[in-house]
């Protein structure tokens, strides 16, 4: 829904691939309520199965020796990860747009040219797979410590300090590319957790002080790097600029590339899944290439170097032709209640809880490109980060039975 209310303020009714991907858009989603609906026809979970579980306190916290052990052991290989990514690349980009701002000399010139050297310099520092670390698994550890430091309520000043450093550590790293939106994604995830495991005063503190901390922090990436064409603030209207990327970023600037890109792949034929299997491929070590994201992000910057890529819509036109715009949506439409309901089924531990949010705001954020856009956000990342968990805390409840 956010990304049709988006769209529409690009599409001309007088042009044919407008005309479709509008008539795609509205079809996909009217399909994937259709499959949704279908799953709640047929489970039994309905509104009050989905309070009281949410309501309900949480059933596990955690606080044992091996959970604490492999949370603590991902921090410090996340952070491992962060410090040599930054010593290779040799730069910090939001350091360095501080330090020119607050050095008098403004903000840095060409800081898109700086943000790309992080992605596709000269130089390969393997990008994606750090990003699984610094955008995803450091900040989940940090948000599965803290809420469980807010539940237990006994832990020192000591331990406090300790927790704060992280949560500030890790935002440094997630900052430092310059890339704003894993600071949205990691604010909605911490936002949402709250508010379903912590009791309700404290939820509301945190999910309170977490809206003014990554609101503030995408402000000040917006202004640091000049995104937005945004360069100073000289008076009430910069300001009004700068407070106006944030729905901006949400209601624009993909939904533009989306319908500008739908254009470009509305002349192109039908490629069966075999876009969606090239990107997929370039998670692989060693693999690289051109995709429709990299051409599309050529038509608007005159370069590779970077990805606009198409609606999820589109996306699914362009693998899959009408039939596919059909019937995609409507599996997603199931798979995304089944995993709604795979969630209030279960227990509500904090560590599990925490995974499902982020499937949830993954999943729920995903208005562009296939499947690789959440693999390369970290869905296989957090999948594997339970499947080991469990594997962890199995194997240490069955030494500790046998002792």
């Amino acid at each position: 829904m956010v990304f049709f209310l988006g769209s529409l303020r690009y599409i001309d009714d007088e042009i044919e691939a407008d005309q479709v991907h509008l008539a795609v858009i509205l079809g996909g989603m009217l399909s994937f309520l259709l499959g949704a609906f279908l799953v709640r026809v047929i489970s039994r979970e309905y509104g009050q199965d989905a309070e009281r579980w949410i309501s309900k306190p949480v059933d596990t916290i955690g606080s044992g020796g091996a959970i604490s052990l492999y949370v603590y052991a991902i921090i410090v290989v996340s952070v491992a990860v962060c410090i040599m990514y930054q010593m290779s690349v040799g730069f910090n980009l939001l350091f360095e747009g501080m330090v020119s701002i607050f050095s008098g000399q403004g903000r840095i010139e060409d800081a898109a040219t700086l943000r790309l050297e992080f992605y596709g310099g000269e130089e390969y520092f393997a990008p994606g797979y750090v990003n699984q670390f610094k955008n995803i698994l450091l900040p989940l550890m940090v948000l599965f410590l803290l809420a469980r430091k807010v539940i237990l309520k006994n832990s020192g000043r000591i331990h406090g300090l300790f927790i704060a450093i992280l949560m500030f550590v890790s935002l440094y790293f997630l900052l430092m590319t310059g890339q704003r939106a894993p600071v949205f994604w990691i604010g909605a995830i911490a936002v949402v957790y709250f508010l379903v495991v912590l009791p309700r005063k404290k939820a509301v503190k945190y999910s309170v002080a977490v809206v003014g901390i990554f609101t503030v922090s995408f402000l000040a990436l917006t202004l640091i790097l000049g995104r937005g064409g945004i360069g100073s603030l000289e008076g009430a209207d910069d300001y009004l600029e700068l407070f106006l990327q944030l729905p901006e970023r949400l209601f624009s600037i993909n939904q533009a590339s989306g319908v500008y890109g739908f254009r470009y792949i509305y002349e192109r034929p039908v490629q069966y899944g075999a876009d969606w299997v090239a990107q997929l491929q370039i998670l692989l070590p060693g693999k690289g290439g051109i995709t429709i994201d990299n051409e599309l992000n050529a038509l608007f910057t005159g370069t590779t170097r970077g990805t606009a890529p198409p609606s999820i819509w589109g996306s699914i036109w362009y693998n899959f032709g009408l039939l596919g715009a059909i019937i995609v949506p409507f599996i997603l439409g199931i798979v995304y209640q089944n995993t709604y309901y795979r969630l209030i089924r279960g227990p509500k531990t904090l560590f599990r809880t925490l995974a499902f949010t982020f499937f949830f705001v993954s999943l729920g954020t995903w208005g562009v490109g296939g499947p690789f856009w959440l693999v390369n956000n970290g869905l296989l990342a957090v999948v594997l980060l339970i499947l080991f968990e469990r594997i962890w805390v199995g194997f240490n409840d069955r030494i500790t039975a046998r002792a």
